[in-house]
């Protein structure tokens, strides 16, 4: 059996103190260390294979550098729902700002009644972001422990007195008047927009040729039958805008069956979250919600909280949508 790189071992190789490492690796911070001894640090820890003892760790500094990500279910007892193109995004991004900081997360499904406190306690979470709606009691519950909580799309929320309680809010991408300004700084004048009937009238007012319709494959893909294809990029700042992941994927497919090849005889984009759609169609221009500013800023709130022992003055974000292209 291989020996266990301790932390030492790590400091003798960089030729540092064993201080210096253990500064570096549990983030303390005022400590006057360099940016490159702690790269050098980091990069031998990586090289030695170190694998730091973090029950030992937590039972001698009372720091787990554990994150919490918890999901209430609205149906009791029930398998807890990741489906949407929205959650998974978020927990990408939120793990990916955790671990590249050294922490890491755990993700727990519970019913909007049931019992987050014990597992903030149990697990010893340094601080707990909440996607969905729970109660004021449990939210309470957690910040007498005196952890951070981030609650993401709050219907209601009492933050007053709450110094440890933070808002995180997402700007819509479903209403039509919100995205307009953004297509038109991508050269998105002259839209066609496949909606549900929710945003027909908005878009309707906006001069956009608007196609009704479900969030389904059937509906994407009699749309795209129907749809006149001649001259989509005769004339500059034509795009048809998609809602809906479903609809999209059957609009796609249509296309091709027809021979229209995109982009380059129609401009498509896609708005709204979804990983399944920059995976398929890695060419197409998306414009959905800045998850890697999501998953930053609610690992700033916590660590501003736990290490610095200061909560951040601004307590509420709104996380703006960006344009994207590639796998995501």
């Amino acid at each position: 059996m291989a020996k266990r790189t301790k932390l030492r071992d790590v400091a003798e190789a960089c030729g540092v103190s064993v201080a210096t490492v253990s500064y570096v690796l549990n983030r303390k911070p005022g400590q006057s260390i360099s940016a490159e001894t702690e790269a050098k640090i980091r990069e031998k820890m990586r090289e030695m294979n170190y694998v730091p003892n973090l029950a030992a760790s937590f039972l001698k500094s009372g720091r787990s550098h554990l994150i919490g990500l918890i999901l209430p279910q609205l149906e009791p007892g029930g398998l807890m729902d990741i489906q949407d193109g929205f959650s998974p995004r978020l927990v990408t991004a939120l793990e990916m700002a955790a671990r590249v900081n050294g922490y890491h997360m755990i993700i727990s499904g519970t019913d909007i009644s049931g019992d987050i406190e014990s597992i903030v306690r149990n697990r010893g979470l340094e601080g707990v972001v909440i996607l969905g709606d729970v109660s004021e009691k449990q939210i309470e519950m957690i910040l007498d422990l005196n952890r951070p909580v981030i609650c993401v799309e709050p219907k209601e929320l009492d933050r007053k007195g709450r110094i440890n309680l933070f808002e995180m809010h997402f700007e819509a991408l479903d209403d039509p008047i919100r995205i307009e300004p953004m297509l038109l700084r991508r050269g998105c004048r002259d839209v066609t927009l496949l909606c549900t009937d929710k945003e027909t009238e908005a878009a309707a007012a906006l001069g956009w040729r608007v196609l009704p319709g479900a969030d389904t494959m059937e509906s994407g893909h009699e749309t795209a039958m129907q749809l006149d294809v001649t001259n989509q990029k005769a004339e500059v700042g034509k795009a048809v805008v998609v809602m809906g992941e479903k609809r999209f994927l059957g609009f796609m497919q249509a296309l091709a069956e027809r021979g229209v090849h995109v982009p380059e005889m129609m401009r498509v984009v896609f708005v709204g979250n979804s990983s399944l759609v920059g995976s398929l169609y890695p060419t197409i221009e998306r414009l959905q919600s800045n998850m890697k500013l999501a998953g930053d800023t609610a690992f700033d709130w916590i660590v501003k909280c736990r290490e610095e022992n200061a909560a951040p003055e601004k307590k509420d974000a709104i996380i703006p949508a960006v344009w994207a292209t590639g796998r995501a």
